[in-house]
Formats: C-alpha cells, sequence, structure tokens
C-alpha cells in the first residue's frame, strides 16, 4: 500500500514537473562524500561533503538511520529487503525517471536544504528533501552531488565550536548519570556511542 501510494504521488509530481536548464548553475559547486563520521561531542552521525578538486568542505549533523543507509551503499551492503531509499530509487526508475543530480541548496534556522533534481519523459523537476535523503537516493544511482557556493561561505563564518548547521537542530543534554553497580562508578559520563559499520571516528 505504501507502495503504490509513493508511486501515484511521484507520477503526480513527475507528470507536473517544469523543464529546468541541463547543466548546473554557476554558483553550484561539485562535491562529493569525503567521510562518515560519530562526532564524539553529541554522539550524532555527520556526513562530510568536500569539494571536487578542492579542499573545502561542508559538514550534515544527519540523523542514525540516514547515516546507516549511506555507510550501508558506501560498502554496497544490500538488506535483505529495501528501505525507505532504495524503495524511492526504485520508484523513480520505474516510472521512467531519473535522477539527474543532488543540491544542498541552503542553511535556514540551523537546518540545510536540498533538492534532488528528477528528469522524466522529457520534464525536469525538483523535489523539496533532506540532504541526507536525497544523497542517499544519489549514492544509489551514481547521481553527482552539488552545493550552493553560498553554503562555504556560511560555514567559514561559523563562530568556534559551531556545528556548522544540521537537518535537525540538536540541543546537547547532560550526560545521564550512571546507576551504582554499573561497573564504571557512580556519577560518570557513560562511554562514547560506537561508531555505526562503515563510519569512521573522527574529532570535529
Amino acid at each position: 500500500m505504501a507502495a503504490r501510494s509513493l508511486r501515484s504521488a511521484l507520477l503526480l509530481l513527475l507528470a507536473l514537473g517544469c523543464s529546468t536548464s541541463g547543466g548546473p548553475p554557476s554558483d553550484e559547486v561539485s562535491v562529493h562524500v569525503a567521510r562518515l563520521a560519530i562526532d564524539p561531542q553529541t554522539g550524532s552521525p555527520v556526513l562530510v561533503l568536500i569539494e571536487d578538486g578542492g579542499e573545502r568542505t561542508l559538514a550534515l549533523w544527519i540523523g542514525f538511520a540516514e547515516a546507516s543507509s549511506i555507510a550501508a551503499e558506501m560498502q554496497q551492503i544490500r538488506p535483505p529487503r529495501p528501505n525507505t531509499h532504495d524503495l524511492l530509487q526504485q520508484v523513480i526508475a520505474d516510472l521512467g525517471g531519473r535522477v539527474e543530480r543532488v543540491v544542498v541548496t541552503e542553511l535556514h534556522e540551523d537546518t540545510y536544504y536540498a533538492v534532488l533534481r528528477v528528469e522524466a519523459h522529457g520534464k525536469r523537476m525538483e523535489i523539496d528533501a533532506r540532504p541526507s535523503d536525497a544523497i542517499a537516493v544519489a549514492l544509489r544511482v551514481a547521481a553527482p552531488l552539488f552545493v550552493r557556493e553560498s553554503l562555504f561561505e556560511k560555514a567559514r563564518e561559523e563562530p568556534e565550536g559551531s556545528d556548522g548547521g544540521q537537518e535537525t537542530r540538536f540541543v546537547p543534554e547532560a550526560p545521564p548519570r550512571v546507576p551504582r553497580g554499573s561497573g564504571r562508578g557512580e556519577g560518570q559520563a557513560p562511554k562514547p556511542p560506537a561508531p555505526l559499520p562503515g563510519l569512521l571516528r573522527v574529532t570535529l
């Protein structure tokens, strides 16, 4: 039922799609995934994009489900049943569509926004998406990734200690206290979370 509903929605969107230019605008910078890691300060996954042929980077704090999906695709691990990103990629293909590119477009109130640019039956359209979801789909079809030039400028302007923007705002909480008899000593903070499969631990 969910698959049929998703197919119907995408078919309607593709039918209403509007034409756009074929090449990327001059303010879109080609990037690729540099690494996927756990931020030891927040315990949240971080997806780091790096400029192709350059050194500028953009860090995106994302959810664990999206990080696991991206890590699985990077390692070419195929689950026994399709996850949401596998399903979306297959639905687009079955409807005769093709993901042309993914663009991280803006930063608003500490939240990054992105679009999936899809072509189908001679029409092009943009689908609003979270960067992590869009990138997870793009990796599955080897679609190119882009970041708006202005986002690199904003990243350089971030004050020291800033997380550089997140998909969903993360407010750090005080670490939970360890109960008696845990073996680590009363009142000690728990150990930092272990890296997810395919993730590298880095200090950001």
